[in-house]
């Protein structure tokens, strides 16, 4: 009962705006809040100046921006959460379905660096609902077993309702 006390879940565009400005320790006011938007339309804006490369350490938060965007687009936003704990360990997005179920939902570029210690601590907690790993490089929707728990692997366009 206090792990769940420990828990949070909590709406994504304030969380990624968080996590953007908390990336960014120089950053402060409202730009700040505003850098993930930022950082799309800088990926969009360097795509259409025929820049072809995007840096490493951006790929994942712009995955995470576009796959959020997918997520709104089928789900209402009161239905989408983040979540982390009081050890930092975080699921990229939830999505509330009905009573007592729970989908995750990871964004990973590679799904095979797919690291689980934060998914099977929020399933300990929400055991009800189905995984999935989004990823851009997945030709054909499958499935997967990591320890305990079933991850479909997809893209956004594959991703179910």
């Amino acid at each position: 009962m206090a792990e769940k006390a420990s828990t949070s879940l909590e709406s994504p565009i304030h969380c990624l705006a968080v996590r953007c400005s908390t990336d960014r320790k120089n950053d402060s006011g409202p730009d700040a809040a505003r850098c993930g938007v930022y950082e799309l339309r800088s990926a969009v804006h360097r795509f259409e100046k025929g820049w072809d490369s995007i840096r490493d350490d951006d790929r994942g938060l712009l995955w995470e921006h576009l796959v959020l965007d997918a997520l709104r687009f089928r789900y209402a936003d009161v239905d989408i959460f983040y979540w982390q704990d009081k050890s930092r360990r975080e699921v990229d997005f939830v999505i509330r379905r009905e009573r007592n179920r729970v989908d995750l939902v990871e964004c990973k570029i590679n799904p095979d660096k797919l690291n689980t210690p934060a998914m099977d601590a929020f399933r300990r907690l929400y055991p009800i609902g189905d995984n999935y790993v989004v990823s851009p490089a997945v030709k054909k929707p499958y499935q997967t077993r990591k320890g305990d728990q079933v991850f479909t692997v997809c893209t956004t366009k594959d991703f179910s309702k």
